[in-house]
């Protein structure tokens, strides 16, 4: 006999927008919700109801990657499972094939890998569209897809929507037969789009959101940040008006598109949540992830990134599946290089700095296949120091096998700002040796006028040009530096095209340097060490005026 839990069952109590779930039941929703609104508790929800309604029924859960359904989708569904009363090895196992005892889905697997079985029969099928063949061959009663704003919509709907068929002389009296529901928070890249598609019909039925939607934004930002209990008032009052000229409805074609942000879920994660996140979140970040602004990269840019040409993702799917679906493991063993399918474990790592003694930047990367992989991005902020990023790096690539860094640098390696004893070149050096790593140091002169970086830059980020490499970012590690790439202006200077860094002297007095232009920085010098100094492009390439 299987094992019974006794641990006390948590009453959940549902927000407004798990509310709308409940009302709506959608063939397809998409919630646009942010951090900290209830998406993994309203995915524990809809499993049970889908395990309930639709006993033996096979359903799909589906992400980007595996890594993302492994380490971020899965543990949150879990522990809400928990808080329902729903425990592994109880009333449901993954990865195994069930109990003899336990009942059989009505078309059960050739094999139970990537699988969650339940007592009744109810099984869901964990896949994930870097593992190419996963939906091939299924038939599905529904599917519930994470993160869905980095999925590509065209594989989404050649394989996982196009399996969900069949069974409806079993379940077609349940509303969530057949039901795709979509959930997601909001991105940085352009990527977002597709999604934002989903609830066109509000501007076709003349409802235009977002110019109320980005001024509650403005608001709630106002009160977070006021002591004024007046003033908090008032801007509750103004919100409060502001969201009631905004309904979330089904459209005719019954897709149901809705957004929400932590306001709608402050009761269960308490005011304190909220200042907590807005004193060690980067500004910008915290109105994306946590109060649901669209993100708008600068126009004008300084880098020409194409999210779609330059990111890219790539989890070590051998790695992960060795974890074997052990919850522990996954939350222990997944913070380094070990998950990352980019890392050629014969090759040094390119290293590259900025300096200074309010934040230090590493980034770092490996060239091959005839492209520049920057694959990590690493930053300390005061009262941290240049050794302390160095040991960011170093704990991250532990189980790097050659260890082993080349070290570009320039002039601005060599002088102190009070910050340390000795110059930065020296304290990098240290650090590494005493991390066991091997250095070879590379002084590559002055940094080069930015000028001239903008022109090296704008060349190799539009590719076609055999004299360079292409240049990728990996997406999940590079997350900051893309926002800090991102968001540098391009300006005109008396020499020509010029980085505009006048926001790290305003982020800086609002404790946000993260966001300003020093990690852009230090990706400038490794990019200018790989396709300017490094080659012979020094002497093949003539736009270029070297001071």
């Amino acid at each position: 006999m299987l094992k019974q839990k006794s641990d006390p069952i948590r009453i959940v109590s549902p927000n407004l927008p798990q509310m709308r779930s409940d009302i709506y039941r959608a063939k397809v929703q998409v919630d646009v919700w942010s951090r900290a609104t209830g998406k993994s508790s309203d995915h524990a929800k809809r499993v049970e109801i889908l395990v309930y309604d639709m006993p033996r029924s096979k359903n799909i859960v589906e992400g980007r990657t595996f890594q993302q359904v492994l380490t971020k989708t899965l543990p949150g569904v879990i522990h809400n499972l928990e808080k329902r009363g729903y425990y592994e090895g109880v009333h449901f196992v993954l990865n195994q094939k069930p109990p003899k005892n336990w009942a059989r889905c009505y078309e059960p697997p050739g094999n139970y890998d990537n699988t969650m079985s339940w007592h009744n029969g109810t099984l869901f099928q964990i896949i994930s569209q870097d593992r190419s063949g996963d939906a091939r061959g299924l038939n599905s009663d529904s599917v519930t897809a994470d993160e869905a704003l980095t999925l590509n919509m065209q594989t989404l709907e050649t394989g996982s929507i196009a399996t969900n068929r069949g069974n409806n002389d079993k379940f077609g009296h349940c509303p969530y037969h057949h039901s795709v529901r979509l959930s997601t928070s909001k991105g940085f890249g352009t990527e977002f789009k597709q999604i934002q598609n989903f609830g066109k019909y509000y501007e076709a039925d003349g409802k235009y959101y977002r110019p109320s939607l980005n001024k509650i934004v403005g608001l709630k930002l106002m009160m977070i940040d006021s002591q004024n209990r007046e003033e908090q008032a008032e801007c509750w009052k103004e919100i409060l008006k502001l969201q009631k000229l905004i309904k979330w409805y089904p459209s005719d074609q019954g897709i149901f598109y809705n957004e929400a942000d932590v306001f709608d879920n402050i009761k269960n994660v308490g005011w304190g949540y909220l200042l907590e996140m807005r004193k060690t979140m980067t500004d910008l970040m915290f109105q994306v992830e946590i109060l649901n602004k669209d993100f708008e990269a600068v126009e004008n840019g300084f880098y020409n990134i194409i999210d779609e040409d330059h990111l890219y993702v790539a989890p070590n799917n051998s790695f992960l599946e060795s974890l074997d679906y052990d919850m522990k493991k996954v939350a222990n063993m997944t913070a380094d290089c070990r998950k990352d399918a980019d890392l050629r474990a014969d090759l040094p790592i390119d290293v590259a700095l900025d300096y200074g003694s309010h934040i230090n930047w590493l980034v770092s990367g490996q060239t091959y296949d005839n492209t520049d992989w920057t694959q990590n991005a690493f930053f300390v902020k005061r009262p941290k120091m240049t050794q302390d990023v160095v040991h960011a790096f170093c704990d991250y690539y532990h189980y790097h096998p050659t260890k082993e860094v080349n070290y570009p640098y320039d002039h601005t390696a060599k002088p102190t700002d009070g910050k340390s004893t000795s110059i930065y070149y020296d304290e990098v050096c240290k650090t590494f040796h005493e991390r066991g790593w091997i250095v070879n140091p590379i002084f590559i002169g002055r940094a080069p006028a930015h000028h001239d970086k903008y022109l090296l830059s704008a060349i190799t980020l539009k590719g076609g040009d055999p004299r360079f490499c292409k240049q990728k970012f990996n997406r999940e590690n590079c997350k900051h530096l893309l926002l800090s790439m991102k968001q540098a202006p391009l300006k005109q200077g008396k020499d020509g095209f010029e980085k505009d860094k006048s926001s790290e002297g305003k982020l800086l007095k609002v404790g946000l340097r993260e966001e300003a232009t020093d990690g852009s920085d230090a990706w400038d010098t490794l990019h200018w060490y790989k396709n300017f100094f490094k080659s012979k492009n020094q002497r093949r390439f003539q736009p270029f005026t070297v001071r």
